[in-house]
């Protein structure tokens, strides 16, 4: 674990200020808490995250206070792109048409937000070393079919390139990953110990406050209780009460917030303002194939408002080892334990609700929007690790042999360091 939060810190000072997405926006409404001492809205803050939940803001102002003394460090900037102009390779700055206050800025005023977007990136590396530790925990109470998976599962997931650098940069999404995370392995310590319901409610409360992609959980915790609870059915309704009861308490001063401020008790319509000027495209066979390939691409590696990405090579390889491991799932399906049935559904859960939000919405459908299904990362990397080996397994007993599971998943650990320290030169090559 500290290896890989060594990493973490390198990806965390090596990406340049701003490049991650939306970093500014992010950092603004830190910098709005820690100026004003109160929340912002779509009316005191013009701004695409106004309308997000406030949690994780919240919790890193303080640091925002401390490094950049409550001045707003990202005031008229954008992103922080760069490419290569002319014959001589010399790089250049681009920046985007002024609009509602920004303007152009020299690379000198990047500079002076170098410090403070570090501490904050630093600070923020909180969320995913907890959230791998929830992993190992996890696979080491539930899915724990050989000893050295909890091992394999923590670097597989820490060291898919476009995880780390999202997770290394400052973000509310980090936030959401590690409470969604947190809910799925509680509701899976709470059916087998058939207690600490409160604090399921309770974390499905904080995910309400941290990122609407946590949303799914309000789906996925009672369907896991009356389809897994061997309860009464009256037991498993008084549960799935208890739970409601702690999330209604934990968001309700948030919910009275949002009706005196917009007259919604949701952030919908908060949300309906931060989305109204994108405009959504048409239907189309083309939009969904593009749509498809650039969030699977972005799942695995896509970095920085340039869309820097790793050779096509690997992409074709990360595309046939999820098709293989999805095989390997279906070779599986008879033999899941009711754990691994119950990742399945947090999964399915999120899918259908990230497919919805985008129907609704029909936004970003050629952006890196595959950062999102990282809330459900816990399923997905244990279903791509071994469902792959699982196929590898089928393949090799046509001939008479069996899978080294121990062999296999020591071999991910160096495999995945290799990948990441690479996607780290790319990434550095590509963006400075």
């Amino acid at each position: 674990m500290i290896f890989i939060a060594v990493i973490y810190l390198i990806w965390a000072v090596s990406i340049p200020t701003f490049e991650s997405p939306d970093e500014p926006s992010h950092i603004k409404y830190s910098g709005y808490i820690a100026s004003h001492r109160k929340l912002p809205n779509m009316f005191t803050l013009r701004d695409g995250a106004a309308h997000h939940a406030p949690l994780y803001y919240v919790l890193f102002s303080p640091v925002y206070r401390i490094f950049a003394d409550s001045r707003d460090i990202t005031q008229g900037m954008v992103q922080n792109i760069t490419q290569k102009m002319g014959k001589n390779g010399k790089k250049q700055y681009i920046y985007a048409e002024p609009h509602e206050g920004q303007f152009r800025h020299s690379p000198a005023d990047y500079k002076k937000a170098w410090l403070p977007v570090r501490a904050l990136r630093i600070a923020n590396l909180l969320c995913p070393i907890l959230t791998l530790i929830i992993i190992f925990f996890a696979a080491r109470s539930f899915l724990n079919d050989n000893k050295l998976l909890k091992y394999a599962l923590i670097f597989f997931t820490g060291l898919i390139p476009q995880f780390t650098f999202i997770e290394s940069a400052f973000s509310s999404d980090n936030l959401a990953v590690l409470v969604s995370t947190a809910t799925i392995f509680t509701t899976l310590l709470s059916l087998k110990n058939k207690k600490h319901y409160w604090l399921i409610g309770l974390l499905l409360g904080l995910g309400y406050l941290a990122k609407s992609s946590t949303y799914f959980l309000l789906a996925f915790v009672p369907l896991t209780i009356l389809l897994f609870d061997d309860g009464a059915l009256k037991e498993r309704i008084r549960k799935i009460l208890i739970v409601i009861a702690v999330f209604v308490f934990v968001i309700l001063p948030y919910s009275i917030y949002l009706f005196l401020t917009y007259g919604d008790f949701t952030s919908g319509r908060a949300a309906q303002m931060a989305l109204a000027s994108m405009k959504r495209p048409p239907f189309s066979w083309q939009i969904i194939n593009t749509t498809i390939a650039h969030f699977f691409d972005s799942f695995f590696a896509w970095f920085g408002w340039l869309a820097v990405r790793l050779p096509n090579g690997f992409y074709n390889i990360f595309t046939l080892f999820t098709l293989f491991a999805l095989i390997g799932c279906f070779i599986k399906r008879n033999r899941f334990s009711i754990y691994e049935k119950i990742l399945g559904l947090a999964f399915l859960c999120e899918l259908v609700f990230f497919i919805a939000l985008h129907m609704k919405y029909g936004i970003n459908v050629t952006g890196d929007q595959g950062r999102h299904l990282y809330v459900t990362i816990l399923p997905i990397s244990y279903f791509l690790l071994t469902g792959f080996g699982t196929f590898i397994d089928s393949v090799s007993r046509m001939f008479k042999k069996s899978l080294n599971w121990d062999l296999y998943y020591i071999s991910v650990i160096p495999v995945m360091i290799l990948l990441n320290i690479y996607s780290l030169i790319v990434m550095i090559k590509g963006l400075y």
